[in-house]
């Protein structure tokens, strides 16, 4: 197999939404809604009437739409060329989406799709490569200077082609006590020793996410990581059970079963226990996702933190140079264009449109999407003022990563979840458990027809 470059994505969206943070409230039906066409000039009456144009149609969830209203209002005014906004409840946008592409029938131009999904659409031939339409001076491109997050754009690649691009991305944050902890851990040593001195009869050290299906995975992973551990080589062979990957995980489990700097409860923990442990002052420090900032930083929601707290970037391991190796795992949502579209030229500009600075920018007041890619939007004085969270994004995107875009990245997620599990049960060494990881994933990657 034609050698590719490795990126990491996340788990199903609605699997993994639930896992986290809280979901949107998901709309009955399905809706439209079609910008108005900007103000023509008369046609003098010896000529013939201009042909009306064909809209562009883009599906979205509830939850951003918004924004994509917005921006569709916007880019008719700009442009004279109308857009129709399709509205799908969150809870059935894969089902209906999925549909939609396996009918070919092009009623939809533009997908709402998070990059987990692409490696099924793409293998598939359902979504259209857009290498061809950025090679083409005549439409619109993107301005990929104004990209915060390269890697985010990459999550949209598969066998060396690019089928989309993203609106927004979810990272993870190291919040801590700033009362409590002068200066925050640099290293995974850093990290053990602060949680060590801060676990107290009144508070722990700090938490992690233990919960199965996959919770523990979307924790567990940045340690591997953080550790050097790597998922897949070049020729997608496992390698998890690796030094590096078995250190990592007895580091995870260790926190638990050995230094006890983590609440007995753990292995039920997912976003909203440690969310609650950090806002309750029974932990000192926590590794929880961006969209937790909002929550700690109101005094009604976190009345004992709220000014307490300060955030940075995750630990990682320190390099023979003197630097800091980091890595935290990633979450992407973004717009595709289908494969069966009949308006692909004009699908294609306002796909770029809509996820440039100009059609982003209705995002972060308007939707729950609101870490969008764009340095132009996250370093804006009014959006810092409105969102301080920005301050920190631009430093922790530099170390996001994605899961690795295969066909049976769902199952390598929830295979790294049950051994890390059974590790921190210790039903399983970390030696046995990561030996298992990679027995498993290796049968997953023939079967998928990698080797």
């Amino acid at each position: 197999m034609k050698l590719h470059k490795l990126f990491t994505i996340l788990l199903l969206g609605a699997v993994i939404l639930s896992a986290c943070g809280p979901a949107a409230t998901p709309a009955e039906e399905v809706h439209e809604t079609t910008a108005p066409p900007a103000e023509a000039t008369a046609v003098p009456p010896t000529e013939e009437p201009a042909v009306e144009a064909k809209p562009v149609v883009v599906s979205v969830w509830t939850s951003d739409l918004k924004a994509v209203q917005l921006a569709a209002e916007a880019y008719t005014a700009e442009t004279g060329k109308p857009v129709t906004v399709q509205e799908i409840a969150r809870d059935v946008l894969q089902e209906k989406e999925k549909t939609e592409l396996t009918s070919k029938t092009g009623a939809i131009d533009i997908l709402y799709v998070p990059s987990e999904w692409l490696a099924e659409l793409a293998e598939g031939g359902l979504v259209e490569p857009l290498d061809e339409y950025m090679a083409n001076p005549e439409l619109l491109q993107p301005d990929q200077s104004d990209w915060a997050s390269p890697g985010s754009v990459d999550a949209y690649r598969y066998k060396d082609s690019l089928y989309g691009f993203p609106v927004s991305m979810d990272t993870l944050f190291l919040y801590y006590r700033k009362d409590l902890i002068e200066t925050p851990p640099e290293t995974w040593d850093d990290f053990l020793r602060i949680a060590q001195e801060q676990t107290t009869a009144e508070r722990y050290g700090t938490t992690i996410f233990g919960k199965l299906p996959e919770s523990i995975s979307w924790d567990f992973i940045n340690y591997f990581w953080g550790f050097g551990g790597e998922l897949l080589d070049e020729n997608f062979h496992p390698t998890v059970n690796s030094e590096e990957g078995v250190a990592a995980l007895t580091f995870f489990t260790d926190l638990l079963n050995k230094y006890q700097v983590v609440p007995p409860g753990v292995p039920t923990y997912e976003y909203p226990e440690v969310l609650a442990a950090f806002q309750q002052d029974k932990a000192a420090m926590v590794i929880q996702w961006n969209a937790a900032y909002q929550s700690f930083v109101d005094p009604e929601q976190s009345p004992l933190i709220y000014d307490k707290f300060e955030t940075t970037v995750l630990p990682g391991m320190k390099m023979d140079d003197g630097t800091i190796y980091r890595r935290s795992i990633g979450h992407v949502w973004g717009f595709v264009m289908n494969a069966s579209s009949t308006n692909k030229e004009e699908a294609y500009n306002f796909l770029v449109y809509l996820t440039s600075k100009e059609g982003l920018k209705f995002f972060p007041d308007n939707a729950d999407s609101k870490n969008v890619n764009s340095k132009a939007i996250l370093n804006d004085p009014a959006m810092l003022e409105a969102h301080p969270e920005y301050a920190y994004l631009a430093d922790s995107f530099q170390y996001m990563s994605l899961w690795p875009t295969t066909l049976a990245t769902s199952q390598l997620i929830l295979t790294l979840a049950q051994e890390a599990s059974a590790a921190l049960a210790q039903t399983k060494s970390p030696q046995e458990a990561m030996d298992d990881a990679q027995q498993a994933i290796d049968e997953l990657m023939q079967e998928a027809g990698y080797y």
